[in-house]
């Protein structure tokens, strides 16, 4: 068994949906050698023929012995099968990172082989440009352990370069050696993508890379007529520290009372909160919008509801169960910040 072996599978089939490879170097399980953990599973395509090359990166097996080839049977398609074949590839060269000016192939993808030690670091420091997507994903095969492993990471889709330091160790299989790196992006037509460096290290990499996560009230039910606390977070994707913030606060349809002293400094993604004193005199939807250089802007409905007319009093309503058959309880939770949680 090595890393650059693949299973080629000539079949057509009237039936789509979830096919698996089964493998074992043993005979002694439950199942005849074959064990739950052990497959590969791949999309089958219904309609005339077709050739699928199924990666198992099963390297750390040493030797196979048995493969059970498994379809949908909860269908009852029909399956007609032409070839099925073990073929290995010439192992690529290792590539050296950082890889400059990265070039992706037709589907948004980049492929290397690597030769990097787990232990040596987990952080992949990709540097690129994006138009479209909502994420992307690392993917990687180690010599010590089966398979092909992921990671996924946001995208900030506004077209500028940002640093993404993909940590690799938060995959429990970032270990051993490490064989094989692959980079998915979106492969929207309409997307612009730019892969400007892929790099390795045991330390985040890159400028200060600033990304305003949340803008809104910290009350969830904000009254007008008094002062109300309206807080950012904002988070650093680089690897460099970033100092010297200077946010700057617009705001329509409320006013701004005072400015909460700002961090001295934002460190590799530990969040950071900002905050303000804002009123609305009357009731309203207010507009926030806040920019932070290097940031895209980030902007908010902060909704100041009327302040209830109640009368003056020592304690709360004496409460008045209501009649029911029912007992009703909630949960206590940290989530309750929003009025729509309520």
């Amino acid at each position: 068994a090595t890393p650059w072996q693949r299973i080629e599978l000539a079949m057509k089939t009237d039936v789509a949906g979830g096919g698996m490879v089964y493998r074992t170097q043993t005979l002694k399980t439950k199942y005849g050698g074959f064990s739950p953990d052990k497959l590969t599973k791949f999309d089958q395509v219904a309609g005339d023929w077709q050739t699928y090359r199924i990666e198992p990166f099963w390297q750390a097996e040493k030797k196979i012995i048995k493969l059970r080839l498994d379809f949908p049977h909860e269908r009852g398609g029909r399956y007609a099968i032409r070839a099925i074949r073990i073929i290995e590839e010439p192992p690529a060269a290792v590539a050296a990172l950082p890889a400059r000016d990265v070039k992706l192939d037709a589907k948004g993808e980049w492929r290397a082989r690597v030769s990097l030690n787990a232990e040596d670091g987990a952080f992949i420091a990709v540097r690129m440009a994006a138009s479209a997507g909502e994420a992307a994903v690392v993917t990687f095969a180690s010599d010590a352990v089966n398979g092909l492993h992921r990671v996924n990471f946001p995208l900030h889709a506004d077209g500028r370069m940002h640093t993404y330091n993909v940590d690799g160790g938060a995959n429990k299989n970032w270990r051993g050696r490490i064989i094989e790196l692959r980079l998915q992006t979106t492969a929207r037509k309409d997307a612009k993508t730019a892969v400007e460096s892929i790099a390795f290290g045991a330390e985040p990499q890159g400028p200060p890379d600033l990304e305003l996560t949340w803008l809104g009230l910290h009350d969830p039910f904000t009254r007008a007529g008094r002062p109300a606390r309206l807080e950012a977070r904002v988070v650093n994707r680089g690897g460099e520290t970033a100092r010297d913030l200077k946010p700057q606060l617009s705001l329509s349809g409320a006013k701004l009372i005072k400015e909460e002293s700002l961090p001295a400094k934002i460190e590799f993604g530990v969040p950071e909160t900002l905050a303000w004193t804002v009123q609305a005199d009357r009731p309203c939807k207010a507009k926030a919008t806040l920019t932070i250089e290097g940031a895209p802007a980030k902007t908010a409905t902060l909704n100041f509801l009327p302040a209830p007319s109640l009368p003056k009093a020592a304690y709360v309503p004496e409460p008045k169960p209501a009649k029911s058959d029912y007992q009703v309880g909630v949960y206590y939770f940290p989530g309750w910040h929003t009025a729509s949680r309520w």
